[in-house]
């Protein structure tokens, strides 16, 4: 059996946001995706928050976007200063409505040791409370 470990506040912090952004839940379920989807809600407004693993690239040239039943939301993000084809961060969207979100989303993703992108899908069923 393993000593426990003990983290610091901001230790613990750090982990519970990327359990939140990293998780199965925060996706809805696509395990194999290498895209992650969780709402964050900041000063009473919620915005979809998309991510890729570690190793991963989100290609900022074509727009990654969520479908759903009657609605594309196009996601935008900050672009990484020494090449402006990827996202330095994760890319945002406006919830499209209150409630439970169902679509997919779609994102040209690029393997960090790989010079081509593929396309990324990852089913998404969030709720977006405000």
């Amino acid at each position: 059996m393993s000593a426990p470990v003990f983290l610091k506040p901001a230790q613990t912090c750090a982990a519970a946001l990327m359990l939140a952004v990293m998780g199965g839940c925060a996706n809805g379920g696509d395990p194999d995706s290498p895209l992650r989807v969780a709402v964050q809600t900041t000063d009473g407004r919620s915005q979809l928050q998309l991510v890729s693993l570690p190793g991963y690239r989100i290609n900022a040239s074509i727009p990654p976007s969520l479908e759903t039943a009657d609605t594309v939301i196009r996601f935008a993000g900050p672009l990484d200063p020494a090449d402006s084809l990827y996202f330095a961060g994760a890319a945002t969207a406006p919830c499209p409505s209150r409630g439970r979100v169902r679509g997919v989303v779609l994102a040209s993703v690029c393997a960090a040791n790989e010079r081509v992108c593929r396309t990324a899908r990852a089913k998404v069923s969030l709720r977006c409370d405000a």
